[in-house]
């Protein structure tokens, strides 16, 4: 994060620490950025959000999903890894308005997408009831290989994967004040 007017992915030499690329990508300059890009073959792989915030409202903590931009859309983007060009972005708005809450994982091949939206935030929005989206993605194509709206993290957290299972959870009670951690077949 460069401040709430920019937010950059920088690829620099693990060696000499010198800038070879940049790329600018959009959304809340907070402090919830959970992981690390995933990097995959030739690709370099990040979710984050779109919305334009204001200055009062661009710091906020996990639970407070309500100061969301209404333009907050949840994406994911791929970068070309030698030259930092943008491959292709894979938007799930459709789902619901956030994407600051989330993460990514790999395994065996296939990407795995989670964010939280936030229940209340997206019915002031006119969403439905989806408390995020979770989803597989073929890195290499973006295809979407199915997705549900049932299960996501929440807050906090990020997905993590080991032997064909998902693993979602976070410390924001998704269900009144019962905290989850789920656990998908992937």
């Amino acid at each position: 994060q460069a401040g709430i007017e920019r937010a950059l992915l920088r690829c620099l030499d693990a060696e000499t620490g010198k800038l070879l690329w940049e790329a600018p990508f959009s959304g809340s300059p907070s402090w919830n950025r959970q992981l690390s890009p995933i990097v995959y073959q030739n690709l370099v792989i990040y979710p984050f959000s779109t919305g334009k915030f204001d200055a009062k409202n661009w710091l906020f903590e996990h639970q407070s999903t309500f100061g969301f931009p209404k333009d907050h859309k949840a994406l994911v983007r791929a970068w070309n890894f030698n030259t930092g060009k943008e491959v292709g972005t894979k938007d799930f708005s459709e789902f619901g308005s956030g994407g600051d809450d989330g993460g990514l994982c790999l395994m065996d091949g296939t990407l795995y997408y989670s964010c939280y939206f936030g229940d209340s935030a997206n019915k002031r929005r006119g969403f439905s009831n989806a408390l995020g989206v979770t989803a597989a993605i073929e890195p290499d194509n973006g295809e979407v290989l199915w997705s549900t709206n049932e299960y996501c993290v929440h807050a906090g957290c990020t997905v993590t994967g080991e032997n064909g299972r998902l693993y979602l959870g976070g410390y924001n009670p998704v269900e009144g004040k019962t905290n989850r951690v789920w656990c998908l077949d992937a």
